[in-house]
């Protein structure tokens, strides 16, 4: 084969790769559904685990990163659903079904498991009798080992970094609080900010008429700590938070925003107290 005529195949491959992906006209079976779905899921996984590392998941920062990264693939993954319910000689319009529960786990066993018209249908020819389409990225001898060991790293990071259970739950409670940010909890203290790392709520708080020079950080390590501690061993919420591995830290700036003091309680502070 010349170089021409392999630039040109080059070409068409490409071309029938974008329509493929892009367009919602013809149909595919469910060895290929089945196969993009899980290159798509790789994909997502491998780009989301850098921001799980830093702490920072695709879907809750990054917003632009999202658009430009996750709607695109979600794009890609309804128009390979639309080609497969052709393949079932179904309409698009059955992706409706997706937003009723359980019926929604009914429609993906039927994409992924029900075998196609085997005959000509409205919507095209059957792919088993032709080529087009049947040439994928990756054989499934790599792609499945490849899928476990990428959801593998993705769960341990998720439990180890992420915060796991423990995290969703602490980031419930602060996108509820953090709306009410900065506010006054007495006369001379004030909330400025609440933030979540891996497993640990972080409290900021501004003495706001004292320089650090004249704060007694021994009263707020002993007295403080003694009443926030009662304070969160004693409410349901917090208790149930450290028992699974969850810790507080409350952090204290003076009124300039210099660092003067911060304390850390776990769920050891509940079984001393």
């Amino acid at each position: 084969m010349d170089t021409n005529t392999e630039q040109e195949e080059n070409k068409n491959n490409t071309f029938n790769l974008i329509k493929f992906l892009f367009y919602k006209e013809g149909r595919i079976n469910r060895r290929i559904y089945f196969a993009y779905t899980v290159y798509f899921t790789i994909f997502s996984s491998l780009i989301n685990l850098p921001f799980e590392l830093l702490g920072m998941p695709l879907g809750q920062n990054f917003s632009i990163l999202n658009v430009i990264i996750l709607i695109p693939i979600f794009y890609m993954s309804l128009i390979l659903m639309i080609k497969r319910l052709h393949d079932l000689d179904k309409s698009a319009w059955f992706l409706l079904l997706m937003i009723i529960p359980f019926i929604n786990i009914w429609l993906m066993y039927i994409l992924i498991f029900k075998k196609g018209n085997e005959e000509v249908n409205k919507f095209g020819n059957n792919p088993e009798s032709t080529e087009q389409y049947h040439k994928l990225p990756l054989s499934f001898k790599i792609t499945i080992p490849l899928f476990i060991i990428i959801t593998a790293i993705n769960i341990i990071v998720f439990i180890k970094i992420g915060g796991g259970m423990v995290g969703i739950k602490m980031d419930q409670s602060l996108s509820q609080i953090k709306n009410t940010l900065p506010k006054m909890i007495g006369e001379n203290l004030r909330l400025n900010n609440i933030w979540r790392e891996r497993r640990t709520l972080n409290y900021e708080f501004q003495i706001t008429d004292r320089k650090k020079e004249t704060i007694n950080t021994k009263y707020i390590n002993t007295t403080v700590k003694e009443k926030i501690i009662k304070t969160l061993c004693n409410k349901q919420f917090s208790k149930e938070l450290m028992l699974d591995g969850g810790q507080y830290k409350y952090i204290y700036y003076d009124m300039n925003n210099l660092f003067v003091t911060d304390i850390l309680i776990t769920n050891k502070e509940c079984i001393s107290n």
